[in-house]
Parts: structure tokens; C-alpha cells; sequence
């Protein structure tokens, strides 16, 4: 089994991997949701350390069954973390699952 080298991206960077796979998926898919507010995120059940409350996760909904072209390898390459594919669409975040690194927090704050 090989190490996972993978670095936490920066907001900066999450966002353009983010538009260079919105350009691959183009009409086919769209995204439903980004950054979330604390009081949002509770309201749509959101997860306690979710990510969309920092502005590190994506959630894309399929408008056509052809959207399903990348896989997780694939995504995962890209430096994505906790990619999570489903009927309805992905989810991705530029952070592993858990809380930030401090020294993330540190330099980027909590969103």
C-alpha cells in the first residue's frame, strides 16, 4: 500500500481545481453547494467539522448521467480529499476528513 503524500490545498487552489473540473463536466453538471454558514450547514444537517463551513467543499449535482466521466482515482490525483460520488452528484474538499491542520487554520482561518 503507498503513502498518501497529498498536501491540504490552499483555498486558492481548491478553487481553481474546482473550475478546471466545472470546465471538464461543463453543462452536465452543476454545483448545488459551496460555502456554507454555520447556521446554514446545521439547517441542511451538515456535518460538524464540514468543510463547505471553511469554503473547502463542493457539492455538484448531475443535470446528465454523462457527467460520471472522472473517477475517484482520478479526482484524488487532482489533490482532492473525501470525494464522495452518489446518484445525484460529488462531493469533494480541498481538506482531508477531521479537523484543519492548525497551521492551516493559522494562515486561513475559519472561513
Amino acid at each position: 500500500m503507498t503513502q498518501d503524500i497529498r498536501q491540504p490545498m490552499t483555498p486558492a487552489e481548491f478553487d481553481a481545481a474546482c473550475r478546471e473540473l466545472e470546465a471538464i463536466w461543463g453543462e452536465e453538471i452543476s454545483q448545488t453547494s459551496g460555502f456554507r454558514s454555520p447556521s446554514h450547514n446545521a439547517k441542511v444537517f451538515g456535518h460538524l467539522e464540514s468543510k463547505h463551513m471553511i469554503g473547502m467543499a463542493r457539492d455538484y449535482l448531475y443535470e446528465h448521467k454523462a457527467a460520471r466521466g472522472l473517477t475517484f482515482a482520478e479526482l484524488k490525483h487532482r489533490g482532492f480529499w473525501a470525494v464522495k460520488y452518489d446518484d445525484w452528484g460529488w462531493h469533494i474538499q480541498g481538506l482531508a476528513p477531521g479537523p484543519p491542520p492548525e497551521w492551516w487554520v493559522a494562515k486561513y482561518g475559519r472561513g
